[in-house]
């Protein structure tokens, strides 16, 4: 049995072709085929999101590579050397990915009744497609359907990074 997250989890009135994966490596439960009908996420549907992404096994391989370059540069000096060292850079790593998804796809989404889903265009040129993934930055859906200032990105993402400040040295 899956526990897995896709669209047709989420409420999907047709079934959603987009891959679960990126590269066969990292997390896309957020993606949605082109012209898919969805219904809009429960609060639940929208922490079930923040949590897959957050603890996907992809994650903690992500995490253990930031822990790596934070440790060569040396970008906390008190966090120390050696595994001690590089345990403290993992662990930060972690919990930044974790509140930095919470905030983006949970939290702020709904206080602001966002849908934290990326819904693909599926049609055009490279450029035509590529230009419109670049404004999902600042464009995002509602929960119902209408299109918004993407808040949830902005204001999320922003208050994961000012949380951070709590943990860190």
């Amino acid at each position: 049995m899956s526990t897995s997250l896709d669209a047709g989890s989420l409420g999907s009135v047709t079934e959603a072709k987009q891959s679960k994966r990126i590269l066969w490596i990292f997390p896309n439960y957020r993606a949605v085929s082109a012209d898919t009908q969805l219904q809009p996420l429960s609060l639940k549907k929208k922490f079930w999101l923040a949590t897959q992404d957050s603890f996907d096994y992809s994650s903690f391989v992500t995490a253990g590579m930031l822990a790596g370059i934070g440790q060569a540069k040396n970008s906390y000096p008190e966090f120390g050397q050696g595994s001690k060292g590089y345990d403290r850079y993992y662990w930060h790593a972690v919990a930044d990915q974790a509140v930095g998804n919470y905030f983006t796809e949970a939290i702020v989404p709904a206080v602001t009744r966002e849908d934290p889903r990326y819904y693909t265009l599926g049609h055009g040129g490279f450029l035509k497609r590529t230009g419109y993934a670049v404004t999902r930055l600042l464009v995002a859906r509602t929960d119902s359907s209408r299109r918004t200032i993407n808040i949830s990105e902005i204001v999320g993402s922003g208050a994961g990074a000012g949380i951070s400040d709590l943990y860190y040295p």
